[in-house]
């Protein structure tokens, strides 16, 4: 947790102030902010969650065969998840990104909360409830790039992008290294309702800060000229 806070303490003077907006920061500056913020929180849990996911549910009485197949077809990266992406990207263009990261946010709060739960009643039915949720907020995962790629100019997306990326796996390494000494002394259920908390401080830090913006017409004119550039280098090859 204090890597988490240095790094929003860093990120916090990273960027100039701009004058003329009623928020503290313009709209694009506070955009990549709050997804900064918003990526500490969830690297936070998920770096404990990748590694001790599938050896919290052998204790809860499912096969490696079960988990196999939840995984494949519904778990973070399976076929499911894989779906949901192509049309949480759809519908992110027509109804605005926010709603869809708001909506995947939800997601997986009811995703952890049903499977903390799962292990308080020591039932392992709600993992099957659980999995498909988790699936279900992947159609997030796009459109937070979007968000980034709507808030930052061409010329300065990989810095921004690194540090995004930054921001979430630090948090996640030492959170992943804590749980390995605690999970002997603290049932699955902790850290199940821990991830569920962090996600809902995710959401509210979402819900107040991010906003649905475009970049300039001037930038996105050069990005246009870019793009076909591009194209024009790959008809010449």
């Amino acid at each position: 947790m204090i890597g988490s806070i240095s790094l929003m303490s860093i990120w916090c003077g990273a960027l100039p102030d701009k004058p003329g907006f009623k928020s503290r920061f313009p709209p694009s500056q506070l955009n990549v902010r709050t997804l900064f913020v918003y990526n500490i929180l969830q690297g936070a849990y998920l770096g404990y969650i990748q590694v001790f996911w599938q050896p919290f549910l052998l204790t809860l009485g499912l096969s490696i065969a079960a988990i196999g197949t939840l995984e494949t077809l519904t778990g973070r990266f399976g076929l499911l998840a894989s779906l949901t992406q192509v049309f949480g990207g759809r519908l992110s263009d027509r109804t605005g990104r926010r709603k869809i990261v708001l909506l995947g946010s939800v997601l997986l709060i009811s995703c952890w909360s049903t499977a903390a739960l799962a292990f308080v009643l020591e039932t392992k039915y709600l993992i099957y409830v659980a999995y498909p949720l988790w699936s279900l907020s992947a159609m997030a995962t796009p459109v937070l790039d979007a968000v980034l790629a709507d808030s930052v100019s061409p010329h300065d997306r990989s810095r921004i992008y690194g540090l995004i990326m930054l921001a979430n796996v630090i948090p996640g390494a030492l959170t992943g290294y804590a749980t390995g000494i605690l999970v002997g002394r603290l049932h699955p259920q902790f850290f199940l309702g821990l991830a569920a908390l962090l996600e809902s401080a995710g959401f509210i830090v979402i819900q107040s800060k991010l906003r649905n913006i475009r970049l300039p017409p001037e930038e996105l004119a050069a990005e246009a000229e870019i793009t076909s550039f591009k194209r024009l280098l790959r008809d010449f090859r």
